[in-house]
């Protein structure tokens, strides 16, 4: 065996091994991420129905507990007053407000949950664009390193090839003698 041949199939050997590791990762990872980012780029990553139940439900209360104090302080002054109907302008009017909060905030909800489903989409298809970018490369380095263990032990071999041109030429030239 010729000097380089060994060292070049020892390279070749370990360039192996490590695609194969490098290989085993990537697809752990991309078996993990895939998926999420997938569903992400599909735009289905607004809000959950929980999360919008729990906001709605928030936005509720605070109406609810703005009406029962205007209503409250209607009771009062309708019997401070000795006018029940004082007061019933000033409550349908917050009532009123109340509703337009209401509808306000419910709009907000579903906005915040589109804007974040496509915030979510955005950054899933940059993250998927850098994971192609990162295989197609990686595959590109894998091909060239294989390409020249290749040569390497192309190499070799034909340094050997030469070393028993050379032996057997000698070997010719010396017989002649």
């Amino acid at each position: 065996m010729a000097k380089g041949s060994g060292q070049a199939e020892q390279t070749f050997g370990t360039s192996t091994n490590n695609a194969n590791t490098m290989s085993g990762r990537a697809s752990a990872v991309n078996s993990a991420m895939m998926p999420g980012l997938t569903a992400d780029a599909a735009g289905k990553g607004g809000l959950t129905p929980g999360q919008k139940a729990t906001m709605d439900t928030a936005s509720q209360q605070s109406v609810g507990g703005s009406n029962a104090g205007i209503t409250g302080q209607a009771g009062l002054t309708a019997g401070r007053s000795g006018n029940p109907g004082s007061m019933i302008s000033a409550i349908g009017s917050a009532d009123r407000g109340n509703a337009r909060n209401l509808s306000n905030d419910a709009l907000k909800t579903q906005e915040y949950s589109t804007n974040m489903a496509q915030q979510k989409q955005q950054s899933a298809m940059g993250e998927l664009g850098k994971l192609y970018g990162t295989n197609v490369s990686g595959l590109g380095d894998m091909l060239k390193n294989a390409n020249q263990a290749t040569s390497n032990l192309t190499t070799a071999d034909q340094d050997t090839t030469g070393d028993i041109m050379k032996g057997a030429q000698m070997a010719t030239s010396m017989v002649g003698m």
